[in-house]
């Protein structure tokens, strides 16, 4: 019986670096390591969405990933359940995510995010907690605090990281934040690692501007800035939306340079169409020396067509270019294409999404297929 259960633990545990390895569904599951979006105001009708992945290449398992929203007064819950074939091909449960957002009263939410995995006998185990508050203060100010646990060596929870956030109203549209992250010594006391300072301008018409800092303390404890984000979202006449983010980072001989710059555009087309198109700037794995874009080369293009067909369902295709490392002469190449097709009916949202990736051979094939549903 032992013996049986650590060849299911050793199956499990391979089955989940394999789902992890595409990141399709293991990115759905988990959640980022920034502040959650609370979504406290308003009640939240349930529903159960499934959606189920197959790989026809045969490298990567299948998988299935359940995601469930209730409310229960001022509780909201979201599970959601990523699923692999056990050793007798029927679904078992390999990560768990569980989301609670407790309204507190009119100033105060408070979320709590639970992440577990599996021991070798399938009874859960508590992988990381997140525990953040945040409150509503006079002037427009806001305060929110977050601590994440881990559990240690004797499966005793304890803190790894800590977080503080402050936000005020500087001026008309204007909203500044600075956010302080705090990481535990050798003798467990919490000290500060980073400094995150934004300032956020909004201004008619839809624009805005955003400007984030990094910082962090050297050896010696001096604070000095590493990264420096600046994003501005413009409107344009037609409708279409225009977004550019540059980002600076330092170098070793602490001079300050654009390292990469992401220019994102939106709009509609006469007969309806929606369309999107990211292009990434950035001398990072981008196999080219042309210099575009403020002296970097264009190292990715993803682009998004949407239609709302004549018989009511949504069709959505997409497409990713990037350059081949080491062969700049080959230039731009489509590397990823995807058709998602969903229809909405009384009982829920339904789509597929199969996607075509490129083999060794630098041909597209049809290598994933999704499958969504989702009922209230």
């Amino acid at each position: 019986m032992l013996e049986e259960s650590r060849k299911q633990a050793q199956v499990l545990g391979w089955r989940a670096l394999a789902l992890a390895g595409t990141g399709l569904v293991w990115g759905a599951l988990l959640a980022p390591q920034g502040w959650a979006q609370s979504e406290a105001g308003g009640d939240e009708e349930p529903s159960r969405k499934v959606t189920r992945q197959r790989d026809l290449s045969g490298n990567v398992l299948p998988s299935r990933v359940t995601e469930t929203r209730s409310q229960d007064g001022n509780r909201k819950t979201r599970v959601k359940v990523i699923e692999s074939p056990g050793l007798d091909g029927s679904y078992q449960p390999l990560l768990e995510r569980e989301e609670q957002t407790i309204q507190v009263d009119a100033q105060t939410t408070r979320v709590v995010v639970k992440e577990y995995g599996r021991n070798a006998d399938g009874s859960r185990s508590l992988l990381r907690q997140t525990e953040e508050e945040t409150r509503a203060l006079p002037g427009g100010r806001e305060r929110s605090t977050r601590s994440i646990s881990r559990p240690d060596v004797n499966g005793r929870m304890q803190a790894v990281e800590r977080a503080v956030e402050e936000s005020r109203e500087t001026g008309p549209g204007t909203r500044e934040t600075n956010r302080t992250v705090l990481l535990p010594d050798v003798n467990g006391a919490f000290l500060p690692v980073e400094r995150v300072h934004e300032v956020e301008q909004r201004r008619e018409g839809g624009a805005a501007e955003v400007t984030t800092s990094h910082s962090r303390a050297d050896a010696n404890g001096r604070w000095g800035t590493y990264e420096v984000r600046q994003q501005t979202v413009d409107k344009e006449s037609g409708g279409g939306e225009v977004a550019d983010e540059r980002v600076y980072r330092r170098d070793l001989n602490d001079r300050e340079s654009l390292k990469e710059r992401t220019v994102t555009r939106k709009w509609k087309d006469a007969a309806g169409q929606e369309h999107e198109v990211e292009e990434t700037y950035s001398k990072a794995n981008s196999g080219a020396n042309v210099a575009e874009g403020d002296g970097l080369p264009l190292a990715q293009r993803k682009q998004s067509v949407t239609t709302i067909q004549s018989d009511g369902s949504t069709r959505v295709q997409q497409s990713v270019e990037q350059r081949e490392p080491g062969n700049p002469s080959y230039g731009m190449r489509v590397t990823e294409q995807s058709l998602e097709i969903s229809r909405q009916d009384p009982s829920g949202r339904q789509a597929q999404r199969t996607v075509k990736i490129q083999d060794g051979n630098r041909s597209l094939k049809d290598t994933i297929v999704v499958d969504f549903g989702e009922k209230k």
